[in-house]
């Protein structure tokens, strides 16, 4: 199970009241910068929260989401992941991933 409620730099994220994209990565990862590049490309195009968290900074709560490796993006909808997405993710993939879960709004 995966925490209701996030804490990140004192701001309190409530995963279960709004659309959450989160991406695990880490500053030494090569394909994490190839990911938080598409992220960036894609928050604006989605009506949803969208949070990079620095895996090794933040240990536990990447093991409260059972992160095993990054980089990965989650889709958290009503407090459960919907979705996941591993490895490194181009804009087109990352686009890819997530139009189907907005498509009814777009």
């Amino acid at each position: 199970m995966i925490p209701n409620t996030i804490v990140l730099a004192g701001i309190e994220i409530q995963l279960e009241k709004q659309d959450t994209v989160i991406a695990f990565h880490s500053r030494t990862c090569g394909f994490c910068r190839t990911v938080l590049r598409s992220l960036d490309q894609v928050a604006p195009l989605y009506p949803a929260l969208f949070v990079k968290i620095d895996a090794e900074e933040q240990k536990e709560l990447a093991k409260s989401f059972h992160v095993k490796g990054v980089p990965i993006v989650l889709l958290i909808r009503h407090g459960l992941v919907l979705a996941s997405l591993a490895g490194s993710i181009n804009l087109t993939e990352m686009r890819a991933f997530l139009d189907p879960y907005f498509q009814e709004l777009k």
